[in-house]
């Protein structure tokens, strides 16, 4: 088994449930969600029950493996409402600007070869008024794995959003970012 696939395994669940981070990150019904670097669907099948037939879900990922997999999952799970691209987070050509109400990047920033131009990506996408969340590992805590949360808050300024809210957790620091 990958990592990708790994990551789905029921000790994830328990101690990083889908369910209460999309709570906690405000998914509302109808709204239309960037799952950037999604890998094999971790956040996006449950997202694509929390924003219902009326909402949209865009799962990208640049491993094809993974969208193979996440497809499959969509298909057998009979979800109509999640579009899997394969794409870089650098390169979101496909998606208009200022098109999703939520762009997230959930334990994915740090594969991201250009921080910056990924993070300038989810900022065209995001409409004005909407919110980009990024869940990191902190890379001090996991032996090198994952990133600076100083690095992003500057990144974060310089590529348009605006810093709403950081929180450290033990392992992990979660960013709630606005586009003005």
């Amino acid at each position: 088994m990958n990592l990708s696939l790994r990551l789905l395994a029921p000790i994830r669940r328990l101690v990083e449930p889908p369910e209460k981070l999309i709570s906690w990150m405000g998914v509302e019904r109808g709204m239309k969600v960037a799952d950037i670097g999604c890998g094999p669907g971790y956040l996006a099948i449950p997202l694509a029950r929390s924003v219902g037939n009326d909402g949209r879900v865009y799962a990208i990922d640049v491993d094809e493996k993974a969208a193979e997999y996440l497809e499959e999952s969509v298909k057998r799970l009979g979800l109509r409402n999640v579009e899997v691209r394969v794409a870089a987070a650098e390169s979101l050509d496909g998606l208009p600007d200022d098109h999703v109400d939520l762009s997230i990047m959930l334990h994915s920033l740090h594969h991201f070869s250009d921080k910056e131009k990924a993070l300038r990506e989810a900022y065209r996408i995001t409409k004005p008024g909407g919110r980009l969340v990024i869940i990191e590992p902190i890379k001090e805590r996991m032996l090198g794995h994952g990133t600076n949360i100083n690095e992003v808050s500057e990144t974060l300024s310089s590529s348009g959003f605006r810093l709403e809210t950081s929180e450290r957790r033990l392992l992990t620091y979660r960013i709630i970012a606005w586009k003005d």
